[in-house]
C-alpha cells in the first residue's frame, strides 16, 4: 500500500485497511457520537489541505458503527455526557477519538473546554464558523453534485449552519442562532399557531448573514428531519417538499409529541425539536425560492473523520485565521511568528 503523503494530492491503492475512528461533537444541549470504520478509497485523490474540499470524490470511505446523541438540560451536564460517550466510543477500540465544539457554541454557552477535556482526558478542539462549514462540505461531499449550484443545509441543536456550494466548493456561509431544540423550548406541546408566527418571524429575522446566490437544489442533515415524512404520512423515499412540511406542521398542531412518539414507534425525544427544524427548513427554501430538499446522514462529524485522516496534526485549524493570526503578530513584532511553530508551519504550508 502507498502511504499517504500528509497535506497534499496523492493515491491509494485498493488494499488499504479499514481503521476504526471515532469523533464526539459537543453541539450545544446535544452531545453527538460517531464511531465509524474509515479506509481510502481506491484511486481517488486526497483533498489538498489549501483546499478543504475535494473537487471530484469523496476520498475516504466511511461506515458507521454506532452513533448516539445525549441531550442535556444543563451546561453542567455536558462533562458527564462526553464522559458518558467516551466509555461508550472506546468500548469500540478506536485507533483515534477527536472531541470537537463550535466557538459560537463555546462563547454563548459558557461551556468550559479546559473542563470538558479532563472529563475525557482529551483535548477539544474549538473550531471557527468557516472551519465548521468547511468540514461540512467535506463530510458531506459524496451526497453532493460536483457540477451544480446548491445549499448545504445542517439543523442543529443551537444554530443552523447554511452552506452555499458550487459542485463541492464552498462559496459562502452562514452560521444563524436558530436550531431545533433551542426553539421547541419557546413552544407549547403541541405548538400553538401563535407561538409558530413568532418563531417563524425569529427564523426571518436571522436570515440578514445568509450567503446569497443562485442554487439548483438543496441538500439537509438534520437530527429529526427524517420524521417529517412519516408525520406528515408520506413514505421513506417520497421527496421533502413544502408540502410535507406543512403538512407535518398540521400534525404537530394538533398532536402532543408523546402521542405521536407511541404512533410512530421512536423515542420522544427524537420528536421534540421536528416543529422547529420544519419552520427552519420551510423558511430557508421560501428565502432560496426553493421546493424540496434532499437528506443526507452525513455532516461535520463525517468531516472531522476525513479531514483528520489526511492532517492529523492541522485539521482543525481555519487557514485564514491562522494567516491572520500571524500577520498581526508580525505587523507588531516582524519575525516573531517564525519563533512560533504552530503558526509559521500551517501558515508556511497554505
Amino acid at each position: 500500500m502507498i502511504a499517504p503523503a500528509r497535506g497534499r494530492l496523492s493515491y491509494l491503492s485498493a488494499e488499504a485497511q479499514w481503521t476504526r475512528a471515532a469523533v464526539i461533537q459537543i453541539d450545544g444541549p446535544a452531545v453527538r457520537l460517531l464511531v465509524a470504520d474509515r479506509r481510502p478509497a481506491h484511486a481517488i485523490p486526497l483533498w489538498d489541505r489549501s483546499a478543504p474540499v475535494p473537487s471530484e470524490a469523496h476520498g475516504y470511505q466511511l461506515k458507521a458503527v454506532e452513533s448516539a446523541v445525549s441531550c442535556v438540560r444543563a451546561d453542567t451536564d455536558v462533562q458527564r455526557a462526553v464522559h458518558d460517550l467516551t466509555a461508550r466510543a472506546l468500548r469500540h477500540d478506536p485507533v483515534e477519538l477527536h472531541l470537537v465544539a463550535g466557538l459560537r457554541h463555546v462563547t454563548h454557552s459558557g461551556i468550559d473546554p479546559q473542563q470538558v477535556a479532563r472529563a475525557a482526558r482529551r483535548p477539544v478542539h474549538l473550531l471557527t464558523p468557516r472551519r465548521e462549514s468547511e468540514l461540512f462540505v467535506l463530510g458531506a461531499a459524496a451526497d453532493l453534485d460536483p457540477a451544480v449550484p446548491q445549499l448545504l443545509i445542517g439543523i442543529g441543536a443551537e444554530t443552523t449552519e447554511v452552506v452555499l456550494a458550487d459542485g463541492r466548493r464552498r462559496v459562502g456561509s452562514a452560521t444563524l442562532p436558530v436550531g431545533g431544540l433551542a426553539l421547541a423550548a419557546r413552544h407549547s406541546d403541541p405548538p400553538h399557531d401563535g407561538e409558530l408566527k413568532l418563531l417563524r418571524h425569529r427564523i426571518g429575522a436571522s436570515f440578514r448573514s445568509l450567503p446569497t446566490g443562485r442554487s439548483e437544489h438543496v441538500v439537509l442533515t438534520a437530527h429529526a428531519a427524517p420524521l417529517l415524512l412519516p408525520v406528515a404520512g408520506r413514505k421513506r423515499g417520497d421527496p421533502l417538499d413544502r408540502t410535507v412540511m406543512a403538512d407535518a406542521l398540521a400534525k404537530l398542531r394538533r398532536t402532543r409529541t408523546d402521542r405521536l412518539a407511541r404512533r410512530l414507534h421512536v423515542e420522544r425525544e427524537s420528536l421534540a425539536g421536528l416543529a422547529a427544524e420544519a419552520l427552519i427548513l420551510d423558511s430557508l427554501l421560501a428565502h432560496y425560492q426553493l421546493s424540496a430538499c434532499r437528506l443526507s446522514a452525513r455532516g461535520i462529524s463525517e468531516g472531522v473523520l476525513i479531514a483528520a485522516a489526511e492532517d492529523p496534526d492541522h485539521w482543525w485549524v481555519d487557514l485564514d485565521a491562522a494567516r491572520l493570526r500571524r500577520e498581526r503578530l508580525e505587523a507588531v513584532t516582524p519575525g516573531v511568528a517564525s519563533y512560533l511553530p504552530e503558526i509559521h508551519s500551517i501558515a508556511a504550508a497554505a
